[in-house]
């Protein structure tokens, strides 16, 4: 791969992971919403005691899970680099010091607590179903095609005629 392509690769895990990280933050702003509620409750209770304004209240409240969300997503992407460049490090010695064969699900099983996030992707996109629907409709057209009425069908003539089925 070029470099291009692995850092395009790189970003699109990064996306991922963020789109994850949203969906979770997401989750926690309603219980947020929830707590601002009951904070505003307290809030007028004592607006009256110290004459603050609730706008005053709101914005230092904002301004405070705001903050803490940055710090959340900057350890996010803190972290994945991390992840991303121990990553390489770890697979180019495993290929280097590996024998002309070399397994990747040997080396997620052996790195797997050190890289969390990509774990998660590398356990989705390594899977691979053992037969597809295509590949079992493929060998359902030759079987048929193949059959004993048709035993004068040469090996080419057979192969053409799936794949021109197949394709039509």
């Amino acid at each position: 791969m070029t470099n291009y392509e692995i850092t395009e690769v790189e970003n699109q895990i990064k996306s991922i992971l963020r789109h994850q990280s949203s969906n979770n933050s997401t989750q926690s702003s309603t219980t947020l919403s929830s707590n601002i509620t009951s904070n505003t409750n307290a809030i007028s209770t004592i607006e009256k005691k110290k004459k603050k304004s609730l706008i005053s209240f709101f914005v230092s409240a904002i301004n405070g899970e705001d903050i803490q969300e940055t710090k959340k997503q900057q350890t996010t992407m803190k972290i994945l680099n991390e992840e991303f460049k121990l990553y390489k490090k770890l697979a180019a010695q495993f290929v280097l010091t590996a024998n002309d064969v070399y397994d990747t699900l040997i080396f997620w099983k052996q790195n797997k607590v050190l890289f969390p996030n990509l774990m998660t992707l590398a356990q989705k996109y390594l899977s691979v179903p053992g037969t597809s629907v295509k590949a079992e409709s493929a060998f359902s057209i030759s079987s048929y095609i193949g059959r004993k009425q048709r035993a004068r069908l040469s090996a080419d003539n057979l192969c053409f005629s799936v794949f021109l089925k197949d394709k039509l």
